[in-house]
């Protein structure tokens, strides 16, 4: 048993710094977070972040593997009862259209200067 508790917690912890990171992500110059930020908002150590990402960009890849097949099997959700390709072809693009609208207006927009 002690196996599976370890693997929990790994896939918490895990998940922890995926979570933290998409937040970050989320702030107006997010695409520059450093380790330090990542640690302190998912709670862990630096010693523990490189438990499992030697680095920022080894992360930012795993993440957007894992976002990617979320996408993925989501699509496949929504089309797989659908029988003709056209029906098929119309889910698929009214999915990754649903997803791009969410993701836009998720996205803070950096506030513009006033101008006058």
């Amino acid at each position: 048993m002690r196996g599976a508790a370890v693997t929990n917690r790994r896939r918490r912890t895990r998940q922890s710094i995926f979570d933290a990171t998409l937040k970050l992500l989320g702030h107006e110059h997010g695409r520059n977070v450093r380790i330090e930020e990542i640690c302190v908002e998912a709670k862990i150590s630096r010693g523990t972040f490189y438990n499992y990402f030697p680095s920022v960009e080894d992360l930012f890849a795993a993440l957007a593997l894992e976002l990617s097949h979320d996408f993925n099997i989501a699509l496949i959700n929504s089309v797989s009862s659908l029988q003709s390709y056209a029906e098929r072809s119309n889910a698929a693009i009214q999915h990754y259209e649903g997803s791009a609208i969410f993701a836009r207006q998720a996205t803070p927009r950096p506030n513009k200067p006033e101008t006058g």
